[in-house]
């Protein structure tokens, strides 16, 4: 699959799962146009666009300086969850999601910072910077939407990315049909990141605020980490511990039980 035929089709096959699922638990979908005025702009630009972004930068940009840029989503979520909630954000917190910053970082390889100024990488790294941003910006987004159920919720935005997603998918569809491998991990992608993902993430915002999954990004670290010596045969190389035990102090010092917001 392309880069930007990938990020189509997942966002599909998450609406072709969650929709599916948002029926057969008696919520279906938004039933009112404000709603689906809020679910559309969430479907939009907090999944399809940041999405596509970010995979059509990563056929420009290095893989490692990409995950340089991620860094700032948590960064960010405390900034907008400062300024527009209007949430505390104790010092220890902005000391322990700094320092698991610097672990991404020491994760995402020497020399990240020498290579982010090749020319002609310019537009790409802007293009992250923005994924960045909506990311952020979505959990806060997804703080003040109406109320609603979650399933009903995350469904009808991906189905709104989804639609929006069915041209670039009908363009970037294989000319042969692509082998079993790359077809699983689509589907997997689709259905467990996009559609279950997606949901677990709306709930954890609706019920504890943005500030409760700040971590997430340095979680997703140590995850992938683990998943890809058990199950790639990666190695464990010394940089990779040094991020992952900076990681595992920032996360330590981050939990100070504070920032958390009423259910919502």
């Amino acid at each position: 699959f392309s880069a930007l035929g990938s990020g189509a089709g997942r966002m599909i096959l998450g609406a072709a799962f969650m929709v599916p699922v948002a029926y057969l638990t008696g919520h279906g979908l938004p039933r009112s146009l404000h709603l689906w005025l809020w679910v559309s702009a969430l479907g939009a630009f907090g999944l399809l666009v940041p999405f596509l972004l970010v995979v059509w930068a990563q056929q420009f940009v290095p893989s490692n300086i990409a995950a340089a840029f991620f860094p700032s989503i948590p960064l960010l979520m405390l900034v907008f969850s400062r300024v527009i909630l209007k949430v505390h954000i104790t010092k220890r917190k902005w000391v322990g999601l700094v320092v698991g910053s610097f672990g991404l970082l020491i994760l995402s390889g020497p020399g990240t910072f020498s290579q982010s100024g090749f020319s002609g990488q310019y537009l790409p790294q802007m293009a992250i910077i923005a994924c960045c941003i909506l990311l952020a910006a979505a959990a806060i987004f997804v703080r003040l939407m109406p109320k609603a159920p979650p399933i009903q919720t995350t469904a009808g935005a991906l189905l709104v990315a989804a639609i929006m997603a069915l041209p670039i998918a009908v363009v970037e569809i294989p000319m042969t049909v692509p082998p079993a491998k790359p077809m699983i991990a689509l589907i997997g992608v689709g259905i467990i990141s996009t559609g279950a993902g997606n949901l677990l993430r709306y709930v954890l915002i609706r019920r504890k605020g943005p500030v409760f999954i700040t971590p997430n990004a340095y979680l997703v670290a140590l995850v992938a980490a683990f998943l890809g010596v058990t199950f790639l045969g990666e190695t464990l190389t010394l940089a990779t511990l040094l991020g992952l035990v900076t990681i595992v102090a920032g996360l330590l010092i981050a939990q100070d039980g504070t920032g958390n917001m009423k259910r919502y």
